[in-house]
């Protein structure tokens, strides 16, 4: 996939695509994070510094037009926004960076679509409270671990690539690591989440051990979808991960 974007060059920005814009139509609630729109990266919080490959991210826009843009105000906790070929991606260190909106006001009954490559395990996708150990998550990959995937997020449902990870409603830790593991570039889909009590989402970091060292090449959270935008959606956004979904 060519975006015709170089290291030194940028494309202009515009209007969003009929698709997947669409899908935040009449005031729908959600994010949408496309590292490949370069127009969208700044290295300050602000907004006002255009970021290039190679530079740390402080801010990604909310290409969603509900303006919950990303944030890091700590220098040495920023992502880095990284080129392979014709793909782009945010760079987390296994460490300590992490990306975060507060009060996202999401709904009830949300699905969420992460493009991804893990780099180490185990791992976090997103959660609610970075740093502290506690509060709402979702995406817990680790091996031989019979806990819950979620928590504080009602009862989602997992896939990888479209196919459903098994244990339904009530899929484990160890399930999704077999589902994603390391090194694969996938989308992680999270189904029917209950995210209305959250009042932050970030990316990144949560508490030792539960880095997030991982390439993310996309991200969106949308209230629930239909089966055709569903498959529509992960066609689009595994794209940018390379992939042919």
């Amino acid at each position: 996939m060519n975006l015709g974007v170089t290291a030194g060059s940028r494309r202009r920005g515009g209007a969003a695509p009929a698709f997947p814009g669409s899908l935040f139509t009449g005031g729908k609630r959600g994010v949408w994070y496309d590292p490949s729109d370069l127009p969208t990266m700044f290295t300050d919080t602000a907004g006002t510094v255009a970021a290039n490959v190679g530079d740390a991210i402080a801010r990604i826009n909310d290409k969603s037009g509900n303006g919950l843009h990303w944030t890091q105000a700590t220098a040495g906790k920023r992502p880095i926004l990284t080129q392979s070929g014709s793909l782009y991606y945010l760079a987390f260190d296994n460490s300590d960076d992490y990306l975060l909106v507060s009060t996202p006001a999401f709904t009830a009954n949300m699905d969420l679509y992460l493009a991804e490559r893990r780099v180490v395990t185990p791992t976090m996708a997103l959660w609610q409270t970075p740093g502290s150990g506690s509060g709402p998550f979702l995406g817990v990959a680790k091996a031989a671990d019979g806990a819950a995937a979620s928590s504080g997020a009602g009862t989602p449902t997992y896939a990888v690539n479209g196919t459903a990870v098994p244990g339904g409603t009530a899929t484990t830790r160890a399930q999704l690591e077999t589902a994603c593991p390391a090194g694969s570039d996938i989308v992680l889909e999270v189904l029917g989440a209950n995210l209305s009590a959250w009042n932050a989402f970030g990316c990144g970091v949560w508490t030792a051990p539960w880095w997030t060292g991982t390439r993310i090449y996309g991200t969106f959270a949308v209230e629930a979808l239909g089966a055709s935008d569903r498959a529509a959606l992960l066609t689009w956004l595994g794209a940018k991960a390379g992939l042919t979904l």
